[in-house]
């Protein structure tokens, strides 16, 4: 797989530049957007919007002047990472909860 060397998120830097900047930093560190961008694998803009939403990371800062602490965005990948598997346990087969209802239902007709 090829990496990516394009200037990433108008920082004039590739992503891999961005994450060897952050690579020592202790988790208690603050980085600009550029750098948690790409340390989530999102881009700048994505930060901006979400930020815009009262959504995605803690951030700390205003304007210009945005930082987001590294320990923060373990934390929001992890809690995200736990509703992603909670959402597949949900499922079975691709069939949401009322799908399965359905079905039980389409059964039972079937049978009776």
């Amino acid at each position: 797989m090829p990496i990516n060397f394009t200037p990433y998120a108008g920082s004039g830097k590739s992503r891999a530049d961005l994450l060897a900047e952050i690579a020592g930093l202790p988790l208690s560190a603050f980085i600009p957007t550029a750098h948690a961008a790409a340390y989530l694998g999102s881009s700048a803009g994505v930060m901006t919007n979400w930020r815009a939403q009262r959504r995605g990371p803690r951030y700390y800062g205003k304007n210009e002047f945005v930082r987001y602490r590294i320990s923060d965005l373990d934390e929001w990948m992890s809690a995200r990472a736990e509703e992603s598997q909670d959402d597949e346990s949900s499922t079975d087969i691709g069939l949401n909860e009322s799908d399965k209802r359905n079905n039980g239902a389409m059964e039972c007709r079937a049978n009776g």
